[in-house]
This record gives C-alpha cells, sequence and structure tokens, in this order.
C-alpha cells in the first residue's frame, strides 16, 4: 500500500509538472520531463503526445514524428488523430 501511494503521488507531481511547462510553452523542459517519463512508463501514450507536440513546435519533424507513431502503436484508437497531426506538420 506504501509503494502504490509513493507511485500515485509522483504521478501526481509528474503531471503537474508537465501541465506547468506546457502552458508556459517552455518545449525544451516539456521534452526532458516527457522523455524521463515515457522512458520509465513505456506503456503510457501522453509522454508520446506532447513530445510529438513539443518537438513539431521547435521544428523537429523527425523527432515529432517519431513520437506520434508511437502514440499510434500504443493506442490503436488514435490512429487518425496521428495521421491529422502527421499531415499538419509535413
Amino acid at each position: 500500500a506504501r509503494w502504490r501511494r509513493h507511485d500515485a503521488m509522483r504521478q501526481a507531481v509528474e503531471q503537474w509538472v508537465v501541465e506547468y511547462y506546457n502552458e508556459k510553452q517552455d518545449f525544451e523542459k516539456i521534452i526532458f520531463f516527457n522523455k524521463k517519463i515515457a522512458e520509465r512508463e513505456q506503456k503510457l501514450v501522453w509522454p508520446h503526445m506532447n513530445l510529438a507536440i513539443a518537438y513539431a513546435h521547435l521544428g523537429k519533424k523527425d523527432k515529432a514524428k517519431e513520437h506520434a507513431l508511437k502514440v499510434g502503436e500504443l493506442d490503436p484508437s488514435q490512429r487518425p488523430a496521428v495521421e491529422e497531426f502527421l499531415q499538419r506538420y509535413e
């Protein structure tokens, strides 16, 4: 039970940090934190969504595409949104 509470707290803090930098549009920090989360929680979709958007804003199309495709791989229901995203940034 103690570990679950710790995990829940860590996840809440991570989401708060990511939302904070999203609001500030600090794309370098968005990338930094979301990469860490994506490496540790490999089945989570939202870090890859954030990474795709942040890389796109920085003009790093290849990295944006890589993470957008990962979103579609992890959650096939997101494939139409991924296709729309890719068309917009190509």
